[in-house]
């Protein structure tokens, strides 16, 4: 498996993808990418290659981007047992702290762009509850 692979990871039922580079690098902490509206783990393609050579560095594309699933939106409102997803700040949190816990396994340095920032915000609350 080349570096630049796209891994996908199952979360909630959903699939989710996600790549790293930097992997040989030895740190005790991990990078995670996040980003904004619209966009998705490519948009970190210039910046994920520089920030790899000092920690691994992962970007992530939160569900409903990128070659993430794409579930059909779900109201709060809504019984939890209809298909869809809630997109919501903290739904997306939760992925990013899950694929931390999961995946990455070492402390991390969130960084995030747009609507990226307010989801590392709170996935940094969820991370640091435990």
């Amino acid at each position: 498996m080349k570096e630049s692979d796209n891994q996908l990871w199952q979360w909630q039922n959903l699939e989710v993808a996600w790549n790293l580079k930097g992997r040989n690098i030895e740190s005790p902490i991990s990078i995670v990418l996040i980003h904004g509206f619209g966009a998705c783990k490519e948009h970190w393609r210039r910046n994920q290659p520089e920030l790899a050579k000092f920690s691994p560095c992962y970007a992530i594309d939160l569900i409903g981007f990128g070659d993430s699933s794409q579930p059909k939106a779900r109201l709060k409102r809504e019984s939890p047992n209809q298909i869809g997803f809630t997109y919501t700040f903290d739904n997306w949190a939760q992925q990013v702290k899950d694929f931390c816990t999961e995946i990455v396994k070492t402390p991390v340095i969130l960084i995030g762009n747009s609507i990226g920032g307010v989801i590392a915000l709170r996935a940094s609350q969820l991370l640091t509850e435990n």
